[in-house]
């Protein structure tokens, strides 16, 4: 919420956040606070959508959160390296499509279902209704989240 609190001071629109900006703002933080155990991670980021309304931007940046946090804590155990990727692009020039994955050990949803791991997937499905999306899952090599949800308000970046 600081980011986004800093990033509206520094902003004439209001109503939207530079996301690219954002989303740096918020791996940083993560990977400073996570220092020790995300070493031999490398996080790779590509975000074609330059901005984001205010309404999507919460939920969205606590997905981004609770995943890459999860990713940081339990796909890569014992120093392994790998890499963490996120990328957000528009699709038909209404919906938006998040990816967020992992090249680490995967997760076993049977298995870790009453995990803390799973309190947080069901926080992350929570913000994803709130956006009125749709997220699938693939967890065979590392963990993939595909989510996507149709931007309310939709603007184009053009149009700033």
């Amino acid at each position: 919420m600081a980011i986004i609190h800093e990033q509206l001071y520094k902003s004439d629109n209001l109503s939207v956040i530079d996301f690219p900006k954002y989303v740096e703002a918020l791996t940083q933080d993560l990977l400073s606070t996570y220092s020790d155990m995300c070493r031999n991670i490398r996080l790779i980021t590509n975000i074609s959508v330059k901005t984001l309304r205010i309404e999507n931007v919460v939920p969205c940046g606590l997905i981004i959160n609770e995943l890459i946090t999860n990713s940081i804590k339990h796909a890569f155990p014992d120093g392994k390296k790998g890499e963490i990727s996120i990328s957000m692009k528009h699709e038909n020039n209404s919906r938006i499509i998040m990816i967020v994955s992992d090249n680490g050990t995967g997760f076993d949803q049977e298995k870790n279902k009453n995990s803390s791991s799973s309190i947080g997937l069901m926080l992350v499905k929570e913000l994803v209704r709130q956006l009125d999306g749709t997220m699938n899952i693939k967890t065979e090599t590392g963990s993939v989240y595909n989510i996507i949800f149709k931007e309310k308000n939709f603007i184009k970046d053009t149009d700033l």
